[in-house]
């Protein structure tokens, strides 16, 4: 394994991208939304804890570009239907799986951020067969360190103090302020949570899948006894400033991976493809066309196919 830092690129010219779509489809009798566009090689995106496939709207059209690309508002999450089912990670994965049959998917890159890296690593060990190649953001998974502020969430009654501050005195405030077109991309993201938080059925969900993965004590799932067994290259991708989980468990992580290329993002903290959309997916693009079986990694300042 050897660690980049990688800086600004160009900004993606979205004139040239194909158009994407939204779509939805039937899995286990519940509807799942999706977003999707391009040609070639599937690739899955995977949203992380609360949110939905927005978080992959700025990278999209540059994957689009050279593969097919769908964006998954998990089951529970954004518009996809919220049942009373598991959420554990394994049961995510399953559904996941799901998916790819009732699109005809029969193996795809997987790109997933925060949780949704754990459930595609997850996908990754119970279908093997199924996945081709890993790029995780910000992971969830490799380590027990987490944000506070998702420690206490999975303490019980906080269903209802969230439901008293997403009330619709406080969404009406949000609108009146019209933060959404003053917020950055992953402002405007953490906001449209919250407003979504304000639905029984979607905080309902939330809750179910945090206490799945987080208690008082942290993360209660750890990766870091199987990364060894991972046979497919792998992208971690990270934000330097990342206060949600921090840097540290991407090295250790990627020092445990043979085939692994680590991406460290200076001065970004936990939602790389909300706040340097550009070189998260100039980094995919690079990583995902590179050829099978190879690696591309900077060794001396060089680009060299080192890891077989």
């Amino acid at each position: 394994m050897l660690e980049t830092v990688s800086f600004d690129t160009a900004s993606v010219d979205h004139s040239a991208a194909p158009p994407l779509q939204e779509g939805v489809v039937s899995i286990l009798g519940h509807r799942m939304a999706y977003i999707t566009g391009g040609e070639g090689e599937p690739v899955l995106f995977l949203h992380g804890l609360g949110h939905a496939s927005g978080t992959w709207n700025e990278v999209l059209p540059q994957l689009a570009r050279h593969f097919r690309v769908f964006a998954i508002d998990m089951l529970g999450c954004g518009r996809s239907d919220k049942p009373r089912v598991e959420y554990n990670l394994w049961a995510l994965a399953t559904y996941t799986r799901y998916f790819m049959d009732a699109m005809g998917i029969q193996r795809a890159h997987l790109v997933g951020h925060s949780l949704g890296g754990g459930i595609a690593m997850h996908l990754a060990w119970q279908y093997p067969e199924r996945v081709n190649r890993l790029a995780l953001v910000s992971t969830g998974g490799l380590g027990r360190d987490v944000r506070l502020v998702l420690r206490v969430a999975s303490l019980p009654g906080t269903s209802l103090v969230l439901a008293c501050s997403t009330s619709p005195a406080w969404l009406w405030a949000l609108k009146r302020l019209r933060v959404g077109r003053t917020l950055t991309p992953a402002l405007r993201e953490k906001v449209q949570m919250w407003i979504r938080l304000g639905q029984v059925d979607s905080r309902r969900a939330f809750l179910r899948i945090l206490r799945s993965v987080c208690s008082i004590r942290g993360q209660k799932v750890s990766a870091l006894d199987r990364l060894a067994l991972l046979k497919h290259p792998v992208l971690l991708i990270w934000g330097e400033r990342d206060r949600t989980i921090p840097v540290r468990h991407a090295r250790r992580a990627a020092s445990l991976m043979r085939h692994c290329q680590l991406e460290v993002l200076p001065g970004c903290k936990h939602y790389p493809p909300l706040e340097r959309p550009e070189v998260v997916a100039a980094l995919l693009d690079q990583f995902l066309r590179s050829d099978q079986g190879n690696m591309l990694i900077e060794e001396g300042g060089e680009l060299a196919a080192g890891l077989t």
